[in-house]
């Protein structure tokens, strides 16, 4: 029998009572009891749960100042999904632009972690390479706060490619965990190894500069040694070295690709769940690799209407480009009972007038924009407009110059503002050419020093934003790019402050979304 504990929640909502909808994510078995202050609105109930599921500060979501209600009931659902039995096995979190998803997943493992049993740990997985590193940092920063004891037991893991690609992560990459617990068996075992280590280490550090050929000759020469004298042991001993250090991990962390690779079932080691950001970027079949591992909930995170995933070697009519979320959201549109897709409805990035049309075009007026301080420095800027360029380019070339006169103007006049801090400036275009173009133009400018300036297609740009977006359409007729609504929702939600877009008149009445008129100069 575990031990339970009663674990009181407060919600404060200015004069607002908590309505009961908040808390249909917790056992039915609640008792609700009003606090003798009414003046405040409290609603306390008392839950019991688990004393190592959940502690009282499990609604916190990290360092995040503004936490929308949803936010918080979406973080409870989502961890009550993991402990409570039942045969469930998908959680799904819909998380528009700007809405935190990162955030809720980073919160959710954190609190976790603090309460793991022994042998259990949490499968922590993204579709891309940069997705997984940045949960990783949040993580590891996040963790510093934690009681040196519960710090000690959180061990990380990072799976997947060569660990100098993100050197700051370097000591929590696998491969690393492993050399360090061979090298401190083999400095046991072999005494006088660990002298000529020590040896070579001062004469390494003695080394000018200029002598780099002679540091790599000894670095061969050491691990020419170790190799002859140790190879046999070595490969004995990195197999059972590589399996403790996953057997005592906590959190392990690999992009969904990857994930196969987790030896779990020959191991004595479950997970408590599977946690997929980018879950909605990852084809069907890569989603399916986890299932191979000791894992029996899934918690998955992404937005159907942002970027797809990519696949160009299979014909379309095989759906390879469609992902499991997709699929799964399909079925529970069919059945509305269902309570295991949540949407995040808060956003904290854009401006509302920013907001104002991906929300109406993309999700139905269902997103709540949280009111956005400007920056003192930019505030004489509108903050969305859309430029009509008359001329340019007439052929299907996928360059149009007189877009880039444009937009290297309206930059010469962002330069020309007494900039407080750092202004960071995304130009995004659907094409490379044009990239590749306002790139080697842009070099030519000399721009205030305090504007950090970053081009890039928009299938580059998702996951990311900047204060200012410019946005060059390029083309003078309707495309594949404006027809394509999850790509242009992508283009239209990375700017915090200020998004400009540069395109034709012909193009904007042609093409299926016509209301980006609106602000036209």
């Amino acid at each position: 029998m575990r031990d339970y504990t009663e674990i009181h929640l407060f919600y404060y909502i200015g004069e607002k009572q908590v309505g009961d909808k908040l808390c249909d994510c917790l056992p039915a078995n609640f008792i609700p009891w009003h606090g003798q202050n009414k003046t405040l609105w409290q609603t306390v109930k008392t839950i019991l749960l688990p004393v190592s599921w959940l502690d009282a500060n499990a609604l916190k979501l990290g360092q995040t100042e503004h936490i929308s209600i949803k936010q918080e009931e979406v973080a409870m659902h989502a961890m009550r999904f993991c402990t409570l039995s039942s045969n469930s096995r998908f959680f799904m979190v819909q998380g528009p632009p700007g809405t935190g998803k990162s955030d809720l997943v980073v919160n959710i493992t954190l609190n976790f972690l603090k309460n793991l049993d022994k042998g259990i740990a949490i499968l922590l997985l993204a579709q891309s390479n940069a997705a997984v590193e940045n949960l990783v940092r949040r993580i590891v920063m996040l963790r510093k706060d934690f009681p040196k004891p519960l710090k000690d037991r959180v061990r990380i893991i990072r799976m997947g490619r060569n660990p100098q690609s993100a050197a700051d992560l370097a000591d929590y990459h696998v491969d690393n965990h492993v050399a360090r617990h061979l090298r401190s068996m083999l400095f046991q075992q072999a005494p006088h190894l660990m002298h000529s280590y020590r040896v070579l280490e001062e004469e390494v550090f003695a080394l000018p500069g200029v002598q780099i050929q002679t540091l790599e000759k000894k670095e061969r020469e050491y691990a020419n040694f170790v190799r002859n004298h140790y190879l046999q042991q070595y490969h004995r001993e990195e197999a059972q070295v590589r399996n403790l250090v996953f057997e005592k991990a906590t959190l392990i962390c690999s992009t969904i690709g990857s994930s196969y690779a987790f030896p779990s079932r020959k191991l004595q080691l479950k997970f408590k769940c599977c946690i997929i950001d980018e879950a909605t970027q990852a084809t069907e079949p890569d989603t399916l690799l986890p299932l191979t591992q000791d894992v029996n909930k899934f918690i998955l995170v992404g937005d159907t209407r942002q970027l797809p995933p990519h696949q160009t070697l299979v014909p379309k009519e095989y759906l390879f480009s469609r992902s499991l979320f997709v699929r799964l959201q399909k079925v529970l549109r069919d059945a509305p009972s269902h309570n295991a897709l949540h949407l995040l409805d808060t956003q904290y990035r854009m401006r509302e007038e920013i907001c104002s049309f991906p929300n109406r075009q993309f999700y139905c007026d269902k997103l709540i924009t949280h009111p956005q301080p400007c920056r003192e420095d930019i505030k004489t800027l509108a903050p969305y407009l859309v430029f009509e360029v008359n001329e340019g380019n007439k052929t299907k070339t996928y360059v149009n110059l007189k877009e880039i006169e444009a937009i290297l103007m309206i930059l010469l006049t962002i330069s020309r503002l007494k900039l407080e801090s750092q202004l960071t400036i995304g130009i995004i275009t659907p094409y490379n050419e044009q990239r590749i173009e306002l790139q080697k133009q842009l070099e030519t400018l000399n721009l205030n020093r305090r504007m950090k300036v970053l081009v890039n297609t928009i299938d580059g740009f998702q996951g990311q934003e900047q204060d200012i977006i410019l946005l060059s359409l390029v083309l003078r007729m309707a495309n594949s790019f404006v027809n394509d609504a999850q790509r242009l929702n992508v283009a239209l939600t990375r700017a915090r402050s200020c998004l400009y877009v540069f395109g034709s008149p012909i193009l904007f009445e042609s093409g299926s979304h016509t209301q980006l008129e609106k602000g036209r100069h």
